[in-house]
């Protein structure tokens, strides 16, 4: 019998994990400007054809919001405002980060993110977090995005680790399915208490 391999190494999506809206009213507000409910908007935003272009990077962070404001019949949207407004209610998940830091050095560690253009330098000046991961990719850097299994094999080859040696963490099940047929394990998380549990069981696994 085949021994099982030991992870070595833990990959965490970003938004809905480690970065999530913790309160919604700034959303709820914008919506009603636009006669649409929080979920209408969050759908044209994260879930519209031209996001998914931006997030592997075939159109400009520009044309993205443009498209944006077109969408809702804005036409003289000030842009900066709406999109501090839209994420102002975002928070990182300091908890599961401690949690995170706590798994160096005895694991690698990974973020995998479907986002814009320029949301690696935001993350950094908004939050500085990203130094702690050894290996992080957003999707337009790359120009593919989950639940491409492309994108995990590049995760993969900069961890320097095999599928199966990895546990990958996600909010959404497309992704979470896709990740395992490429061999990772995976979690989709649901709460943080159910992904501290699950997490730490499966490191506890020799």
């Amino acid at each position: 019998m085949e021994e099982k391999r030991k992870l070595k190494a833990v990959v965490f999506d970003m938004g809905g994990v480690l970065l999530k809206t913790v309160d919604p009213l700034p959303r709820e507000q914008l919506a009603h400007r636009y006669s649409m409910t929080r979920p209408e908007l969050e759908a044209l935003v994260f879930g519209s054809g031209f996001s998914h272009q931006a997030e592997v990077g075939s159109i400009s962070r520009e044309q993205y919001w443009y498209e944006v404001a077109t969408a809702v019949g804005e036409d003289n949207m000030n842009m900066p405002e709406f999109v501090e407004n839209f994420f102002s209610g975002d928070s990182l998940d300091k908890q599961l980060m401690q949690f995170a830091c706590s798994l160096k050095p005895r694991y690698r560690l990974g973020l995998l993110s479907n986002a814009f253009i320029d949301a690696r330098k935001d993350l950094h000046t908004r939050f500085g977090f990203l130094d702690i991961f050894d290996v992080s990719i957003f999707s337009y850097e790359v120009k593919v995005r989950k639940p491409d299994p492309r994108i995990f094999k590049i995760m993969l080859d900069r961890l320097g680790i095999q599928p199966e040696e990895t546990v990958f963490i996600d909010d959404l099940s497309v992704n979470v399915e896709s990740a395992c047929k490429v061999g990772l394990q995976a979690i989709q998380f649901k709460s943080r208490e159910q992904v501290l549990e699950e997490l730490s069981a499966l490191l506890s696994q020799v």
